[in-house]
This record gives C-alpha cells, structure tokens and sequence, in this order.
C-alpha cells in the first residue's frame, strides 16, 4: 500500500508541475505578495517532487540507490521542464533564475532527507 500511495503521489504532483509550467496565463497578471515569490515557489514545488520521488523509489532501490536516482530525476526534470517553456511556447521563457530555485529547493529537501534517515 505506502508504495502504490507515494508512486501515486508523485505522479499526481509532477502532473501538476507540468500543468502549471505549460499553461497560458491570463492576461491579468496581480502584484506578487511579496519580493521574489515565483523563486520561492519553485524551491518549494521541486522540493517536494525530490521527497515524493525518493519516498516511491526507496520501495524499488537500496538506500544509497534510491536517493541518487530520485536526485537526478528530480534535477533533470526542473532543467528540462525550464528548457522546455521556452522552446515548446510563446507565452513562456525560460529562466535560469527558475531553474537554480528548482535545484536549491531539491538538494535542500536531499540534505533534510539524508539527515533525517539516520
């Protein structure tokens, strides 16, 4: 069952990753809340996609296994998603603003996740 559930999981979310980085936005953009929230959003979201892969993958791989792979998915994933918005679109840019807050938010959620293991 904890397998099926954090496979689902990270489905779910990477779903939701692709939906939010490929969609239009409207053309009524608001103010932010605050100062570079975007960055913070995405330190956030590919975060949480690293500890949802490295949940599912640790059922599949031994210790030292499952977490490089969960890295390395979830860092080539945030690269190629930000490559991506700006060739598949027009209405998207890529940024590599965006792409350095998907790696610090994945490898601060490894550090944690390393740390936490023992």
């Amino acid at each position: 069952m904890p397998k099926k559930f954090w496979t689902l999981c990270s489905v779910l979310w990477l779903s939701l990753i692709l939906y939010l980085s490929f969609y239009k936005p409207s053309n009524t953009a608001s103010e932010p809340f605050f100062s570079h929230q975007d960055k913070v959003g995405h330190f956030v979201v590919y975060g949480l996609l690293f500890f949802l892969f490295a949940q599912s993958l640790r059922f599949h791989f031994q210790r030292l296994k499952f977490l490089s792979e969960a890295l390395f998915a979830s860092l080539f994933l945030g690269l190629l998603i930000e490559i991506l918005q700006g060739t598949l679109t027009d209405y998207r840019v890529s940024d590599w603003k965006d792409a350095v807050a998907n790696a610090s938010g994945i490898i601060s959620c490894f550090v944690v996740y390393i740390k936490n293991q023992k």
